[in-house]
């Protein structure tokens, strides 16, 4: 897969998703149901009128205005979405990443962001914040112009079915759950709702958005998901990006690294869902792994983090396979 989410540059598009040929190795499956379809539509604006004006339209009711859709919540549940669960935008960045992430959530067409970390922040957020596909981002001077993909109604209708299926997967998990016991249901989860796209698909459905909302994605998608689950719950976790070795040769690939218990594990739910569906069963093979085990068919050449925050992962000889609870 080339490079991704090039956020500088704005796609016109009549969809919320518009076709884009890329390829990610390493699984295939068979397109399931996809219950986000967003097309971009005009708002309509009325004019400005001069009070008293004889042209100016009679109101003859007052405006029905339909409340925002909110993401359904589940009252019993340990952990509910905190939209702010960052991966590498913390520290320093953590501040202007919630800046735009409060922008794209209340669709604010424009957001200042400090001029030192803005293009760091926009080229990260699509990763650290899932709902960041729906709109496209240019960047002047620490200024922020924020193009939406659908209306203002249709984005908030798409971040309530994102919330409530963060909300719906988290749902499985209780308080007392161990990190790897969290580690994995969420894995299993992942596992079982998402599967791989077998058509055309976009930079925007490559994410944790098209994966929890419309229950399709790519490896990338598949890996972000859970380490955006994961998250959720407090526990580290981060996309890798490396290369794969397969029979029709070499190909990039996405995949999860993530501290349990103490240590760091990895975690291929995109090979794991393509074994799911050929077993209907998840055995788990590619949960958990150790590095030796992990690049015995990976590059050991990855990296995480997009633009500044790029740069090589630091393979910490992660002991044996994590086991299940």
């Amino acid at each position: 897969m080339k490079k991704i989410f090039r956020s500088t540059q704005i796609v016109t598009a009549a969809l919320c998703f518009a076709a884009l040929l890329t390829a990610c190795g390493g699984a295939s499956d068979v397109r399931e149901t996809v219950s986000v379809t967003a097309v971009a539509t005009t708002v309509a604006t009325v004019p400005d009128v001069t009070p008293g004006d004889a042209n100016a339209p009679t109101a003859t009711s007052a405006p029905v205005t339909e409340p925002l859709p909110k993401p359904e919540t589940f009252p019993d549940a340990a952990y509910s979405w905190d939209p702010y669960r960052f991966d590498r935008l913390t520290g320093e960045y953590e501040a202007d990443a919630r800046l735009l992430a409060d922008a794209i959530l209340n669709y604010e067409p424009t957001v200042t962001l400090s001029a030192e970390h803005a293009q760091t922040v926009v080229d990260n957020v699509a990763f650290e914040f899932p709902p960041a596909a729906l709109a496209n981002f240019t960047v002047s001077d620490g200024v922020v112009t924020i193009t939406y993909l659908c209306d203002r109604t249709e984005h908030a209708r798409q971040i309530a079915t994102f919330g409530t299926a963060v909300n719906r997967a988290l749902s499985i998990l209780s308080a007392e759950d161990s990190e790897a016991r969290r580690a994995t249901l969420l894995y299993n989860w992942v596992v079982e709702n998402v599967a791989y796209f077998t058509v055309d698909y976009t930079e925007k459905e490559i994410t944790a958005f098209s994966a929890l909302a419309a229950g399709e994605t790519i490896c990338y998608g598949f890996a972000d998901a859970f380490g955006y689950l994961l998250r959720q719950t407090g526990m580290e976790a981060h996309l890798w990006r490396g290369g794969t070795y397969t029979i029709s040769g070499y190909s990039d690939h996405g995949w999860c690294y993530a501290k349990v218990n103490g240590a760091y594990y990895h975690f291929d739910p995109t090979w794991e869902r393509s074994n799911y569906k050929t077993l209907g069963e998840n055995r788990y093979t590619y949960f958990g792994l150790s590095d030796q085990k992990r690049f015995t068919s990976l590059s050991k050449t990855c990296v995480s983090g997009f633009g500044a925050l790029e740069e090589v992962c630091d393979v910490t000889q992660a002991p044996d396979k994590l086991e299940t609870e």
